[in-house]
C-alpha cells in the first residue's frame, strides 16, 4: 500500500457529526417530560444536568433557591 503524500493522496472514509442545543432534554423519553415539567411549573428552575443520583438543577436568585436535586427512587 502507497504511503500518502499529499493531502489529495488521503481517502475520506466517515465523518462525526455532533449537535448541541439547549433543553434538548425536552426530546427525550418520560425523564425528558419530567424535566420539562418542573422547569414549565417552577420557571426559575433550568436542569444542568443529569447525576447518577437524579437531575440536577440551578436556580436563578429570584427563586430564593440556589439549585435543586431530583433524586430517582
Amino acid at each position: 500500500m502507497k504511503t500518502p503524500e499529499r493531502f489529495e493522496d488521503f481517502r475520506f472514509l466517515r465523518s462525526v457529526v455532533e449537535v448541541r442545543f439547549p433543553r434538548a432534554h425536552k426530546y427525550w423519553d418520560g425523564s425528558g417530560q419530567t424535566i420539562e415539567a418542573i422547569e414549565q411549573r417552577l420557571p426559575g428552575l433550568t436542569c444542568e444536568k443529569l447525576e447518577e443520583a437524579g437531575f440536577r438543577f440551578s436556580a436563578k436568585e429570584a427563586t430564593g433557591l440556589s439549585s435543586v436535586s431530583v433524586l430517582k427512587t
